[in-house]
């Protein structure tokens, strides 16, 4: 549950308040400072990395593609996949989003979505308790297919998914390697599991077959 400043009316003296997320007051209207973004970066085709600020008081974390016609989704309840960290989905309902501490957030929590496509540019903010949103940050997802972040797109990359699917992260990472795309290219999340389908999803973007769904639309 979100509550919001409330602060006077036009007629009101000025309030004078303690909160340490608060600006100046000016004419009885509080001014409220933007705290500071969240670090991000991609970290594979379809996943961003997002580390909240240092702090101890609870935030939530909203991600929208960078281009019109576009809306923000919070990140839901993060859970942990050892050793490779904390995991969460982005979610329809605003009521489902989760508000966390850093901490809680496990420092760093790798955030996918139906909406996190390929070689894509995403806005992440933060929001407080107080609905305080923080500046925007933004990081761009990998090329579809390129598990290692090379640039190319090659039947090694290919291999790196099966080694992952065999345990192997040496040279691949979880969220480099899990595409999570069936062979029949539907529109999903990133399941968090490697498996046959992210083999079947390598394949097909070594086959040069263009991911299928994208956040932002095609330029007319």
């Amino acid at each position: 549950m979100r509550a919001g400043p409330g602060f006077g009316t036009p007629g009101d003296e000025p309030v004078t308040t303690s909160s340490a997320r608060t600006g100046e007051l000016t004419g009885g209207k509080l001014l409220l400072a933007s705290p500071t973004p969240p670090s991000v970066e991609g970290v594979g085709a379809r996943y961003l990395a997002v580390t909240p600020p240092a702090g101890v008081d609870p935030v939530a974390i909203l991600v929208k593609p960078s281009c019109p016609g576009t809306v923000s989704k919070y990140v839901g309840m993060s859970a942990e996949i050892a050793p490779h960290g904390f995991f969460a989905v982005l979610v329809d309902d605003p009521n489902d989003a989760a508000f966390l501490t850093p901490a809680e957030w496990g420092g760093t929590v790798f955030v996918t979505g139906v909406e996190i496509t390929p070689s894509t540019s995403y806005d992440v903010q933060t929001e407080t308790l107080g609905e305080v949103k923080s500046a925007v940050a933004n990081a761009t997802t990998w090329l579809w297919g390129d598990v290692n972040n090379d640039m190319i797109v090659n039947f090694f990359d290919v291999q790196l998914v099966i080694m992952a699917f065999q345990g192997n992260f040496t040279i691949a990472t979880y969220t480099g390697a899990d595409l999570a795309l069936p062979i029949f290219l539907s529109c999903f999340s990133a399941d968090r599991i490697i498996n046959t389908n992210d083999t079947s999803a390598a394949i097909k973007a070594f086959q040069e077959n263009a991911y299928p769904c994208p956040a932002c639309p095609a330029c007319p």
